[in-house]
């Protein structure tokens, strides 16, 4: 059991995951799993999310917004994670802008942002693992092709 754990954590603190050409995942302690939960139900809790009427409808939001990184280098990690970030940001900031712009600038940003995300699907698709089980092809479809929640409680 001990060996387990300690396997499991090869790669923490470690510069890269990527260990003797494999991927390695992070595997957290029961402390740091649970100081992870107590922040997120924290910043939820702060940002108005309704995350224990809407729990399973947040687990799943969850889901899409955090798509498995590619593991095939650390380049390749890195630059998707970068272009999730990025994403994340630029929503953020027409989120703050909607109260200042205008009709105009909105579906201008709006234009701007589905062209990126057309570019993000060009990429992902020539990034995707030509080799996967059919539960794994159908989630990186959703997570692909699945407009963005806008609320919980609706569809998704």
């Amino acid at each position: 059991r001990i060996q387990e754990k300690l396997r499991q954590r090869r790669s923490v603190g470690k510069e890269s995951a990527l260990l003797e050409g494999q991927w390695v995942d992070e595997h957290g302690t029961r402390e740091e799993i649970c100081d992870l939960g107590v922040f997120v139900a924290d910043l939820l809790t702060k940002r108005h999310y309704r995350w224990v009427t809407y729990n399973l409808e947040l687990k799943h939001f969850l889901s899409d917004s955090f798509p498995a990184l590619p593991k095939v280098s650390e380049a390749a990690h890195r630059k998707a994670y970068d272009c999730r970030r990025r994403i994340v940001r630029d929503q953020y900031k027409l989120e703050v802008a909607k109260t200042t712009m205008s009709y105009q600038e909105l579906q201008e940003a709006y234009q701007s942002l589905q062209r990126r995300h057309e570019e993000l699907q060009v990429e992902v698709l020539r990034d995707k693992p030509r080799k996967m089980s059919k539960s794994e092809d159908v989630k990186w479809g959703r997570q692909e092709f699945t407009a963005a929640m806008t609320g919980f409680g609706g569809n998704y």
